[in-house]
């Protein structure tokens, strides 16, 4: 959107925008069979902070509707004297339901858009966000204008982490990390260690799909994930492989693409991996040269 500016890790930001981005960026606000809901990025408007969000809507293991949005948090929220009013004024938008301006990415860079109907699960997804995680969000943020306000801080110091912190700092930040992933997280990779080891898993999980999508694998995980491709029930049945919303870049594509063109999961037909990952140019190649190699597989 035109006049706006995305907000990074690196960003000299002010304190509020830093502290909105270590918060919301990336996190997940709801996690179930049917529906998905996050925040994808963090970006600043004239009068706002701007929570961009996504989700998406499930019917068992088919992914029937998506839809993508802001939440506009008023600056005025970090200055009023009355938070709970300014709290208030937060809204949310679906993507596409304003009239606006086309971005610089966009193939219409420069014209006005107008605003459309959104679709039924834009809507749905859109009511649910409001009805089921718009408090909890307001609530961090008020927390965030409390500690602010006090001289507090939500965050340690440094000399606070060091007194914290045990003498194995690598592994106490891998155990924090792993800690922080969230549930998907660990179903995948318990139900990953089992059917390396051939165990009983839920028949979900062996019915000729292996559904890991929004489950914050990353490449270090490819090697389990492998190990399980070559154990005996996903050898003799595998034929589609969802790993849609991880974490895997291109070291974690190469690795897969190796794999696969040498033979794992030989019953493999449908790879889906190109929706919310890490990858970039180098890995999309990869890919693409994944068809060459194993005929009879499609990836998107």
């Amino acid at each position: 959107m035109a006049g706006e500016r995305l907000i990074t890790e690196t960003d000299p930001l002010d304190d509020n925008a830093s502290t909105l981005y270590k918060i919301f960026q990336d996190k997940i606000l709801a996690n179930r069979e049917d529906l998905k809901l996050y925040v994808t990025g963090v970006v600043e408007e004239k009068s706002n902070y701007v929570l961009k969000w996504g989700g998406q809507r499930f019917i068992g293991s088919t992914m029937i509707g998506e839809a993508s949005g802001r939440i506009r948090v008023p600056r005025a929220i970090f200055s009023s004297e009355d938070t709970a009013v300014q709290l208030d004024r937060m809204t949310v938008v679906c993507d596409g339901e304003e009239t606006r301006q086309a971005g610089v990415n966009s193939e219409c860079w420069g014209r006005e858009l107008k605003a459309r109907e959104l679709d039924p699960v834009e809507k749905q997804l859109k009511a649910l966000l409001i009805s089921d995680c718009l408090d909890t969000i307001r609530a961090k943020i008020g927390e965030i204008v409390r500690n602010t306000s006090s001289g507090a801080s939500i965050f340690q110091t440094p000399s606070e982490a060091s007194n914290a912190l045990p003498n194995d700092l690598a592994g106490f930040i891998d155990r924090v990390t792993l800690d922080n992933k969230g549930d998907r997280y660990h179903t995948a990779i318990s139900v990953l260690q089992k059917l390396s080891k051939s165990e009983e898993v839920p028949t979900s999980y062996t019915c000729g799909t292996l559904d890991l999508s929004f489950s914050n694998l990353e490449d270090r995980d490819i090697p389990l994930l492998l190990k399980a491709l070559n154990s005996g029930c996903m050898s003799s049945s595998l034929k589609t492989l969802k790993l849609q919303h991880n974490k895997f870049g291109d070291v974690g594509i190469q690795q897969l693409v190796i794999a696969l063109a040498n033979g794992t999961a030989p019953c493999l037909a449908h790879l889906q991996i190109s929706t919310g990952n890490n990858y970039t140019v180098a890995g999309q190649n990869m890919l693409k040269g994944l068809i060459l190699m194993r005929k009879g597989v499609r990836w998107d």
